[in-house]
């Protein structure tokens, strides 16, 4: 992970979405959760994406069901 080399900033900094024509996160030279995972230390704490709540089905939610004839809208836990 770029993280947690001292030569990660490269990867970062070559991303598109830092350095490419429609930068959205411009300048950035080390990641943002670096504060809170603490990537270069003994406490190091690897964070876990977000669960996904996309239109194709997933909800997020552990216990979430739909009814095959409401689709997403009629979500019951």
């Amino acid at each position: 992970m770029p993280c947690t080399d001292s030569e990660g900033y490269l990867v970062i900094q070559s991303n598109i979405f830092v350095s490419g024509n429609n930068a959205i996160l411009p300048g950035i030279s080390e990641c943002p959760f670096v504060p809170v995972c603490e990537p270069r230390t003994s406490s190091f704490r690897k964070l876990n994406p977000p669960k996904s709540i996309s239109i194709l089905g997933q909800t997020g939610w552990e216990t979430a069901k739909t009814r095959a004839i409401e689709g997403g809208g009629g979500l019951m836990s």
